[in-house]
């Protein structure tokens, strides 16, 4: 293609150089979702499962839109795992997921930990991760992915004060506080 030449070190050299394709083995999308319930009351515990499953699927939708291939990672009796490769399989995926049991079992640093451990993430470009408690163990495993080459973007929707997890935030891995009552707009 003629976009991949590089016109002005082919003239300094006298001969066609060609650009090099950045992460051509890293072009897709990887989201973890915490499915974690932390409350026993139904007025604490839903409108959190519900922001959790509403942000997911605006980020998959977004990204699968623009013919990104999404892959989603969760607990539900083990880690489970999805993969959108286009806008035709999203109406699949949202079935599926409209159907996700939160349990006081699922713990995300173990799912996540996990999924780094068997090698899921090497290939992504992108790794985000919508959570709702965030912790140091989290935050060194955010280090670990964003070291392979990641970008690494953390969400977590909670009304408590994240400042500590935020001033880690490098130009690779970043923490965002979400409170509960956030518009998927505001994230997007």
């Amino acid at each position: 293609s003629l976009k991949k030449i590089h016109w002005k070190a082919s003239a300094r050299a006298q001969e066609l150089k060609v650009r090099p394709d950045i992460d051509e083995g890293k072009q897709n999308v990887s989201i973890f979702f915490d499915t974690g319930r932390y409350s026993s009351f139904m007025k604490e515990y839903l409108p959190l499962e519900s922001k959790i499953l509403e942000l997911l699927l605006a980020l998959s939708f977004c990204f699968v839109s623009k013919n990104i291939q999404v892959t989603t990672y969760y607990g539900s009796l083990g880690l489970q795992q999805n993969v959108l490769t286009n806008i035709h399989s999203f109406e699949e995926f949202y079935k599926k997921i409209s159907g996700t049991y939160f349990s006081p079992e699922e713990k995300p640093t173990f799912l996540l930990q996990e999924c780094y451990d068997k090698g899921l993430l090497l290939n992504t470009k992108v790794f985000i991760a919508i959570l709702h408690e965030m912790n140091d163990a989290l935050l060194h495993l955010a280090e670990e992915i964003s070291a392979q080459g990641t970008f690494v973007l953390f969400y977590v929707i909670t009304e408590e004060n994240m400042d500590k997890y935020i001033r880690e935030n490098t130009s690779r891995r970043k923490v965002i506080a979400l409170p509960i009552e956030a518009e998927p707009e505001v994230v997007l």
